[in-house]
């Protein structure tokens, strides 16, 4: 279970159990590298009866009053269908196989394999809280679940502290910060030749690469590359922080993205966010009032049209970088997506949702 939603829920409920599958995962994680091929070992049989007899032991073992899953649901497959369960998810099985161009490898047994069990797994959640209106959407298009059993719910800032609202700087450089590992997928290149633009019409932009270190990006004036700062490390962590503190806007044109954390991230810190239409990113920047969306086909001109734009209008960017805060401080964090866990499991169990 992914850390700052662990703790999130630790925090709400005064019993709440963890159950691990460190063995499995290893295999799982080391077998990753056959997608390439067109093989998912996630979507073996074999797999998913293995974590059902451990899961489902455990699950005899403690006898809950809910089973949570978040991002779980090839573990669960086999899960006995006798314990409530509230399910959360990004994008589930089918949703996620035709977004990403990774996964356009999968064979059609895997295909059918993957969508069976999911749909297998799906009847047997009482609750779906999706981190996206676009997941949400999908999952109804693809797969055959009530309305009344799925629900939107957004993920929040992956940050062990509030870092509280600044002014942004309007009277120094238009400073852009983008923080991702994957630079093709993340639209680093498109952020680059965005950049150069905005250079060359105010003279002193800045761009500050975080996550990679791509090649195109080494060596130019104006462009600072920082690699990868780990939030674990105390130095790491500071200079990120620094990085955002001093951030105009936030740039992340991504190709493909299901949610984007980093987004949360950067609403936390009252920076404006520009990003492309796709996936779930319009679920957590609103275009016009918490940043920038341009279609997924825009070129750098329009991108640094619409920057210029916002820049040249400080009353608007103002406005816009308090929004951003407000919606952090409503939606993108983890106390807002616990209160929707919360409300879910009560539903669950109160029987305003009804068993399976």
């Amino acid at each position: 279970m992914p850390w700052y939603s662990f703790k999130e829920i630790s925090a709400r409920f005064d019993d709440v159990v963890l159950i691990n599958t460190p063995a499995m995962d290893k295999v799982v994680e080391r077998l990753a590298a056959l997608q390439r091929y067109g093989f998912s070992v996630r979507q073996r049989r074999l797999l998913s009866a293995i974590y059902g007899r451990i899961i489902n032991r455990r699950l005899a073992e403690i006898k809950p009053d809910i089973v949570l899953s978040i991002g779980a649901s090839h573990k669960l497959i086999r899960i006995d269908p006798k314990w409530r369960l509230l399910h959360v998810s990004d994008g589930l099985f089918m949703t996620m196989v035709n977004y990403y161009e990774k996964f356009g490898r999968f064979r059609q047994a895997v295909l059918r394999t993957g969508h069976n069990d999911l749909q297998q797994f799906m009847c047997k959640v009482d609750l779906t809280l999706f981190a996206s209106q676009w997941a949400h959407d999908s999952a109804l298009t693809h797969y055959d679940l009530d309305p009344a059993r799925a629900r939107v719910d957004l993920f929040g800032a992956n940050l062990d502290v509030d870092p509280g609202f600044r002014e942004r700087q309007l009277d120094g450089p238009l400073t852009i910060l983008f923080v991702g590992y994957d630079w093709e997928r993340k639209g680093g290149d498109l952020v680059l030749a965005t950049w150069r633009l905005l250079r060359e019409a105010t003279g002193d932009a800045e761009l500050h690469i975080v996550g990679c270190k791509p090649a195109v990006a080494a060596n130019i004036d104006g462009v600072t590359v920082h690699g990868r700062l780990r939030k674990s490390d105390p130095r790491d962590y500071a200079k990120l922080t620094h990085l955002y503190d001093r951030a105009s806007m936030f740039f992340m044109p991504s190709r493909a993205e299901a949610f984007g954390m980093v987004f949360c991230e950067a609403a936390a810190y009252g920076i404006p966010s520009v990003a492309a239409i796709t996936g779930g990113v319009p679920s957590v920047v609103i275009d016009n009032e918490t940043g920038l969306l341009l279609d997924l086909g825009a070129d750098a001109r329009a991108y640094a049209d619409r920057i210029l734009d916002l820049w040249s209008d400080k009353v608007r960017f103002r406005a816009m970088s308090l929004a951003a805060r407000r919606r952090f401080e409503t939606h993108l964090n983890w106390n807002a997506w616990g209160e929707g866990v919360e409300r879910g499991i009560n539903d669950i169990l109160s029987g305003v949702i009804s068993p399976r």
